[in-house]
């Protein structure tokens, strides 16, 4: 649905219109190259002088709009835009004129950028006007982006600023001191009197920022827990009679949370019992604020008293018989916090619970969310483990491959194994055979695959090394014959935690060998909706997918070429298929794996470990020597190189590249990476080529450009090419000739197939 421009929120009419070339974009690719050009223009405006507060804001907005809504990981080269933000900021005539200055700084200033101190001469300004909205503006900056030399500059006003009379300002001063110790620490021994006097603040929002700096204080130890208790339970017991105002609940909840990590007094308790006690049902915050109050008996259980623990349960008891889920799963997870001697009944205790209520709680079992049903699992398991173990006696009784009930014994499994991943792994083996997982049955238990890899992979690194223990061994060892769905979750585990696997690998690909045979299936003839698929993706595939695709097509309908094509290629190992064609694409990468080339490749004339680096001449009559193969190939030899080249041979490209950090571009092209290095060789420079497969950074072609006798621009260049899966490729260029970057950005923002 199309928007109207009165109604997009947009800042301009600009604006409006690059938002909607971007979302109506056909790809990605050509989404990017709508913002990358608009970012080139929006520069080369902002170099004009004797723009206007109005046209430098619009052009600082369309700039951020295209860094932020490009792909993930582009670059954009916005540093030159700063000076106009730092203005536009301190000579903003609104505030809305000064936030866009401070936005765009905020977002795209590095850390140590040379700008700095003009930013931070412009905050003080700021700071110290009577203006409230600005004064709120400079510190809203200085708590998401503070730079270093910003509070030798400011801390005498931000300190001021803690009794400011607007509680708007006083709130943030406390947030920008806790950003500033982020830096130092020391900041915040000066303030510690001021933050108390804020802890008891008449505005509930200056107390939750107060509370917050606070934490901050203990944590580095500038205020102790003895000192930090008090203040605590003064603010709880303050907060929670102002509970009819809203903004008092998020307070109420972060006070609690913070409960859990000093000793409730017994004044603590009494606030919280009236909490639990209270009586408003239809609150759902209030349910929520009752469940952190047993959160808070679950971290120091030692504190809490049978008479407690009976008023806690009778403050939640009503949402055992709600119809809704989300309240029985609450009352069930409350249930788990507490002791099971305080509630479930003891020597000394009587039960709390009424024997109605028991039979509902364990009917719970039978439930049909798996979330109540686990909880439930894990509350009675504190209890007594025996009930567990009589409830998966039962589900075993009327075991079968049915859906629910597989993934109710799996779920058994996990909450009685805990942190043992033996136990986990033994008893998964042994339900999954128990439910029938035989081999010659082809049947899939899907549940089992998908819970038993999400929780082996969930797992701390103990349960998880324990659990791979004991499924490897039974891979190694085959007593018994696997099943599809054992084989298929040991499969998955290989593939993605063989690095920490207890037994070697060689032992596993020879079990994973002996499995072969058990699952081989004959098909004389290629489904015709398989080749239905297989059209469809050729009509967007690449055209490397596309040959692929025609010969698969073809060899789909001609059984003899398929007959003759297996017949010569000789039997293959293990290894063989491993590196077998269907692994790597391009004939001389393919070729490589052959057998009849292995004593060729061993032979002296190609011992070398690493090819060395291919030098391209600018000259035209080598153009058609290139061949992007070749450089990834030992088999093909170096291309002769010239004079210059042959100098250039010692660059280092690493050195250069980040040598030239500063002057950096990125994009796309939609044309492959062959017809990018003959578009570079066009412009007369030497270039130096290293392979994707050689360092540094693996995977990327490495060019350097070094002028020539006969070249235009002078300076030196590198390139760095990453191929995509569509044809195109990503470029990376540095450059400190600005002109020469500049020319080379152009090439090859404008270079076509």
């Amino acid at each position: 649905m199309e928007v109207p421009f009165t109604s997009s929120g947009a800042m301009s009419r600009a604006h409006y219109a690059l938002i909607r070339k971007v979302e109506t974009a056909a790809s990605a690719h050509t989404a990017d190259a709508v913002l990358y050009a608009e970012a080139e223009v929006v520069q080369s405006r902002l170099q004009n002088s004797a723009l206007t507060l109005k046209q430098v804001k619009e052009s600082l907005v369309l700039l951020l709009y295209c860094r932020t809504a490009a792909y993930p990981g582009a670059a954009f080269d916005v540093e030159s835009a700063l000076p106009h933000a730092i203005s536009l900021a301190e000579a903003g005539k609104t505030v809305q004129d000064k936030r866009i200055g401070y936005l765009f700084c905020t977002e795209t200033m590095p850390r140590d950028h040379e700008l700095q101190l003009m930013l931070v001469n412009t905050l003080r300004k700021d700071l110290e006007c009577a203006s409230i909205p600005r004064i709120c503006l400079a510190l809203d900056t200085v708590i998401q982006f503070a730079p270093e030399d910003v509070y030798p500059a400011i801390q005498d006003r931000l300190y001021e600023l803690l009794s400011h009379i607007s509680p708007h300002i006083r709130r943030r001063a406390l947030l920008a001191f806790r950003t500033l110790s982020e830096q130092d620490t020391d900041v915040l021994k000066k303030m510690l009197d001021k933050m108390r006097k804020r802890m008891n603040d008449q505005d509930l929002s200056v107390v939750d920022a107060a509370l917050t700096l606070s934490i901050v204080l203990v944590r580095v130890k500038l205020m102790s827990g003895e000192h930090f208790h008090p203040l605590l339970t003064k603010v709880l017991r303050r907060t929670w009679n102002a509970r009819a105002d809203q903004t008092a609940w998020s307070l109420l909840f972060k006070i609690l949370q913070n409960m859990q990590v000093v000793k409730p007094s017994h004044e603590d308790f009494e606030i919280m019992q009236e909490i639990v006690s209270s009586q408003m049902r239809n609150m759902s915050s209030l349910v929520a604020l009752k469940y952190q109050c047993f959160l808070v008996t679950a971290a120091h259980p030692q504190q809490v008293s049978a008479t407690t623990a009976s008023i806690f349960i009778k403050g939640v008891r009503h949402l055992l018989v709600s119809e809704d889920p989300n309240a029985i799963y609450t009352f069930v997870s409350c249930l788990h916090c507490l002791d099971p001697g305080l509630w479930a009944g003891s020597a000394d205790n009587p039960p709390v619970l009424e024997g109605w209520e028991v039979e509902r709680i364990m009917n719970l079992l039978w439930s049909d969310d798996a979330f109540t049903r686990k909880q439930t699992l894990r509350t009675l398991l504190r209890v007594d483990r025996s009930i567990v173990e009589a409830y998966f006696d039962k589900l075993n009784a009327s075991l079968d491959s049915q859906t629910d009930v597989v993934r109710r014994s799996l779920q058994v499994i996990d909450i009685l194994s805990g942190d043992d991943g033996e136990f986990y792994a033994q008893h998964l083996v042994h339900q999954i055979r128990i439910i029938g997982d035989d081999a010659s049955h082809r049947h899939l238990l899907q549940d089992a695959v998908e819970m038993s890899l999400l929780r082996i992979r969930d797992g701390a690194p103990s349960f998880r090394s324990a659990a791979l223990g004991v499924l490897f061994t039974i891979l190694t060892e085959q007593h018994d014959q696997l099943g599809p769905t054992l084989l298929t979750i040991i499969a998955a585990l290989i593939c993605e935690f063989l690095d920490s696997s207890p037994t070697p690998p060689e032992r596993i690909l020879q079990s994973l060998a002996k499995c072969i045979p058990l699952y081989q299936a004959k098909c004389e003839s290629v489904p015709e909706e398989s080749l239905q698929i297989v059209r469809k993706v050729q009509e967007t595939a690449g055209r490397h997918i596309k040959r692929r695709i025609e010969q698969f097509l073809n060899l789909s309908h001609d059984k003899q070429a398929l007959a003759h094509l297996l017949a010569s290629s000789g039997p293959l190992t293990d290894p063989d298929e491993l590196l077998s064609r269907t692994v790597t694409a391009g004939d001389l990468a393919l070729a490589s794996g052959r057998r009849d080339l292995k004593e060729l490749a061993a032979s002296p004339m190609l011992s070398s470990t690493s090819p060395p680096p291919v030098h391209v001449t600018p000259a035209d009559d080598l153009s058609s020597q290139v061949d992007l193969l070749g450089l990834d190939s030992p088999f093909i030899s170096e291309p002769p190189a010239s004079a210059s080249s042959s100098v250039s041979a010692d660059l280092d490209f690493e050195k250069i590249w980040n040598t030239l950090a500063h002057a950096n571009s990125r994009g796309w092209c939609e044309v492959t990476i062959d017809v990018v290095v003959r578009k570079l060789q066009s412009m007369q420079h030497t270039l130096q080529v290293t392979a994707s497969d050689q360092p540094p950074f693996q995977g990327e072609l490495k060019i350097i450009l070094t002028p020539s006798l006969s070249s235009e621009h002078q300076g030196i260049a590198v390139v760095r090419l990453k191929e995509s899966e569509d044809e195109s490729c990503l470029w990376q260029l540095r450059c400190a000739d600005d002109n020469l970057r500049s020319h080379i950005r152009n090439l090859l923002t404008d270079v076509e197939q």
